[in-house]
């Protein structure tokens, strides 16, 4: 996690980097080291895609946690969106249904969710400008990602402030 840390500025000495503009995207183990990492590391990225994933769970660092079972993660908010098959029959959808609900209360957000674009997507009401969550749970969808998961990490990540 250190070397993941690092990269941005590292990268920053070789090219033009804009580190406030650094986005993560992952997928099911992918997505679970994107939320261990973002709940230690606050700062290095602006947003978040968790893709048939989960967490963060971190128990072994001995992190407080809120009454929802969310841990009290010192990395900070960051503007997440969330997506999980329905179907998932190696990650089950309440593993990305925790996700969200934590960034949720990680960013200030209500536990209430509103319908958005593209349907089945929800996000998140009451949230900061710059740290909404979003969550689409899709009917039908096993543990592959979901075929507009890139697209609509995208649309959600440039129309952050």
């Amino acid at each position: 996690m250190n070397f993941i840390a690092a990269l941005p500025d590292e990268i920053k000495t070789k090219a033009n980097v804009d580190t406030t503009r650094v986005l993560g995207y992952g997928y099911s183990g992918g997505g679970f080291f994107l939320t261990q990492f973002t709940c230690r590391f606050g700062g290095i990225f602006k947003a978040i895609s968790i893709n048939a994933g989960g967490g963060p769970d971190e128990e072994q660092m001995g992190y407080g946690q809120h009454p929802n079972g969310c841990y009290r993660c010192p990395g900070g908010p960051v503007a997440t969106i969330v997506t999980h098959g329905a179907a998932d029959g190696e990650v089950e959808p309440g593993s990305g249904e925790f996700t969200h609900a934590c960034y949720a209360t990680f960013n200030g957000c209500s536990a209430s969710l509103s319908a958005t674009t593209p349907a089945p997507c929800q996000q998140h009401d009451g949230c900061p400008a710059d740290k909404p969550v979003k969550w689409c749970l899709i009917p039908g969808q096993g543990h592959g990602p979901w075929a507009e998961s890139m697209k609509e990490a995208w649309a959600f990540f440039i129309a952050l402030p």
